[in-house]
């Protein structure tokens, strides 16, 4: 093998690991993303499209009693980060829905 295939190789495997990384950590914290695209995601905006309405509450609505791993679990619906979406996570999200 030569010489500058293998510093090619050598950078496709840090820019991967790279990659992986940044993926674990951002997986690990939960951050939302949105800090770093330049705005902030509103609790609300399950499906970020920008705006809080009807589709949102719905995706939520069904994801509740559904845990990380579980067909149909929206992370963003899970306010309080326990890995399980819950009434009271839609209660803190959505309370106008439940006065």
């Amino acid at each position: 093998m030569k010489k500058s295939s293998k510093i090619i190789l050598l950078i496709i495997v840090l820019i991967i690991a790279v990659i992986v990384a940044i993926g674990t950590y951002s997986y690990l914290n939960r951050s939302s993303g949105s800090e770093m695209i330049g705005f902030t995601r509103v609790p609300c905006d399950i499906d970020w499209d920008g705006d809080c309405e009807e589709s949102d509450y719905n995706l939520a609505v069904k994801s509740i009693g559904k845990c990380l791993g579980d067909f149909g679990y929206e992370r963003f619906a899970d306010f309080d980060i326990d890995d399980c979406v819950t009434e009271e996570d839609l209660k803190k999200i959505f309370p106008e829905k439940f006065k």
